[in-house]
């Protein structure tokens, strides 16, 4: 299961961004349809079909490219929107999952977002979340503008800096030159 976070957070980073055209696949937890939605351990799935955007930001933690995005909808989801997002409009997210239904296609973007928590103990100090930002179900006319803006996939990802040639001495061990016999 995913953390949902119950309350604010010390500092926050965002790790990776993500935006994408989904398949919702319904919600799953240890009951059916609406009455999933009261058990803390219920998930809204999404398969991605297309990603439109991605921002790695932090190499050492994010997660890349996916190709299925879930949403606790249980135990404290709409509870963390409200602590992490800037605005919200449409509802709580936990109403506009009830209102698709299975197969729908929705606009889909989300961080994950590594966190600092206010604590002593150290291992509940640091952690990861992922906050969706929109989700929103798309006609026909709307996912083709948005396959239009976006042809293919905007991709930002850190740039790698070529290594110094002593960089690259220190790490494969410097060779040294060998001479012809008998030459000083």
């Amino acid at each position: 299961m995913k953390a949902v976070l119950t309350s604010a957070p010390k500092a926050t980073e965002v790790a990776s961004a993500h935006k994408a055209i989904a398949v919702f696949d319904g919600v799953q937890g240890e009951g059916e349809g609406l009455a999933a939605f009261k058990l803390e351990n219920a998930v809204a799935k999404f398969k991605i079909v297309r990603y439109l955007r991605y921002a790695h930001l932090i190499p050492a933690i994010a997660c890349g490219l996916v190709k299925e995005f879930s949403i606790p909808v249980g135990g404290g989801a709409d509870e963390q929107t409200a602590l992490l997002a800037f605005t919200t409009s449409g509802g709580a997210l936990s109403e506009v999952v009830a209102s698709l239904t299975e197969g729908d296609r929705v606009e889909l973007e989300w961080l994950q977002i590594k966190i600092e928590m206010d604590t002593d103990i150290e291992e509940h100090k640091f952690g990861m979340v992922e906050q969706c930002q929109k989700l929103l179900k798309l006609d026909t006319a709307t996912e083709e503008a948005l396959v239009k803006q976006y042809p293919q996939p905007e991709l930002l990802l850190p740039k790698i800096e070529p290594r110094s040639k002593e960089e690259r001495a220190a790490r494969f061990g410097k060779k040294k030159k060998r001479g012809k016999k008998g030459r000083a």
